[in-house]
Parts: C-alpha cells; structure tokens; sequence
C-alpha cells in the first residue's frame, strides 16, 4: 500500500474547490485581506485582479490550503491533517500570530490570530559530523483565535 502523501504542492486546487473553508485572501488590488468563511473559488490565472496571498483551513475535511501568486502561476500547497498527524517524519510546531491588518479590518474590536503550524524535518548534515538538524519541511494555516478587547 502506498504511503499518502500529507503536503503537496501545485497550481490549482480543483479537488477542493467545493469544501467550506475559514481564513482570509488577500487580493492584489486591496489594501487589506478579505475573511473567507464559507466555499472558496480561486480566480483564474492571467486575470487582474488575482490572489496575492491566502490561508484557509476547512475543520470539517481537515484539510489547509495556502495560495501564493509566483511569477504568474499559482503555488498551493495543501496539508492533509489527517495524514500529516500520522506521518511520524515530521516534527509539528504551533504558532500563533497577531494579523494587524485583519485589526484594522475588524476595526480593532475582535483582534485575530492567526493559527500556523510549521512542520520540521530531521536531516543528517555532512557539515556537522553527519549529526541530524531539523529543517523546515513546509508550514500551514490552521484558523483563527479570537480575542475581544
């Protein structure tokens, strides 16, 4: 049996464009990102506007999607949550981060935070007498947290 794959990266996200997701997008005419809360549909490439940056996360598939616009192509990478907890080659660190323009979008009344997961990889490093060092392997949104002030 074939070991699924928990990362993979491409240029479309057609499998998944039905799911309903949580995060933001980030559009290349706007100031600040939208909240996406619900089905995502990724505009298609060569037309203006297009997705400078997204992150979403659908609880219900456990699945994250990131979406970065690269020299006129699209690069998504898509994690597997279900897959990459099972995936034993894989060192998973949560972080979170205050997103200052999705303040300013709210208003500053509901601050966000964004929930990322950074996955590492041990690799044996001939510079360093073979001994294995963590390298980052790649990284993933996984929602928000809501704080009111």
């Amino acid at each position: 049996m074939e070991k699924k794959k928990c990362y993979t990266l491409t240029n479309n996200m057609d499998d998944y464009r039905n799911l309903e997701f949580t995060g933001y997008c980030w559009m290349s005419d706007e100031q600040f990102p939208r909240i996406v809360d619900g089905v995502f549909a990724l505009p298609a490439i060569g037309k203006n506007p297009f997705v400078a940056e997204a992150n979403l996360y659908s609880k219900n598939q456990q699945i994250s999607i990131s979406i970065e616009h690269n020299d006129g192509r699209y690069l998504v990478g898509i994690v597997d949550w279900n897959e990459a907890n099972k995936d034993n080659s894989f060192e998973l660190e949560e972080q979170t981060y205050l997103s200052h323009r999705l303040t300013e979008l709210r208003g500053g009344q509901n601050l966000k935070e964004i929930i990322m997961v950074r996955a590492w990889v041990a690799v044996e490093e001939p510079l360093c007498e073979n001994m294995e060092e963590l390298r980052p392997a790649w990284r993933a949104f996984k929602g928000f947290k809501s704080k009111s002030i």
